[in-house]
């Protein structure tokens, strides 16, 4: 079991991009080289299978500090999904090149938060390129966050699903970004360059109530 520190109290911010509040946690490993070069430095990468092109890394390093640490600053009890304990590496390489169902907005419904740790650094993606999470509305409902997981698909189905964006954060280098997970989101990675990396550290989180 690898386990890194975090720093507890972070500097925190936080933000609404359109009806989305977003909180913004920076500098929260203690260590992020040393985060950054286990992940980078592991062979048991798989090819990914969800919804962009790239690479998982599921590997034991514990979350024991981040859920009491997610509890402080959130307000609310939360743990893992079960199915996400270790909070899995992710690789995406090469920007620019996405298909349209990877630039379509989508949800992650079998939770109800969503934190990404960035731990690319200026080498993996140049400080000009646009590397972040964007959040958009749905223009013929005017919905940003879905309000069931069952009614979900009228948002892609509809003959007219156009979107529209209402933010962006942009990754920097340990930087956490919290959001709920029934946010119409995406990854938005361009002007980077075929070489590029976007490494994060992803925690996909259930609520237990409030603390």
């Amino acid at each position: 079991m690898n386990d890194f520190g975090i720093n507890t109290d972070p500097p925190v911010t936080i933000m609404t991009l359109g009806q989305v509040p977003v909180m913004i946690l920076t500098n929260v490993y203690r260590n992020p080289d040393a985060v950054r070069m286990f992940a980078m430095s592991q062979r048991t990468w798989t090819q990914g299978k969800g919804l962009y092109p790239g690479h998982f890394l599921f590997t034991p390093v514990t979350t024991q500090f981040f859920c009491p640490f997610f509890s402080k600053h959130m307000g609310l009890r939360v743990r893992p999904h079960a199915e996400y304990q270790f909070a899995p590496f992710a690789r995406i390489e090469g920007g620019n090149d996405f298909q349209d169902k990877e630039n379509t907005p989508h949800i992650d419904d079998f939770c109800d938060y969503v934190g990404v740790l960035s731990l690319s650094t200026t080498e993996d993606i140049p400080s000009s390129a646009v590397c972040g999470t964007s959040f958009w509305r749905h223009v013929p409902t005017g919905a940003e966050i879905a309000p069931d997981s069952e009614s979900v698909s009228q948002f892609f189905t509809t003959p007219d699903s156009s979107w529209e964006q209402t933010g962006l954060v942009q990754h920097r280098y340990n930087q956490l970004v919290i959001f709920s997970a029934r946010a119409f989101h995406r990854i938005d990675l361009s002007g980077a360059g075929p070489r590029a990396i976007r490494l994060t550290q992803n925690f996909y989180l259930i609520t237990c109530g409030e603390v």
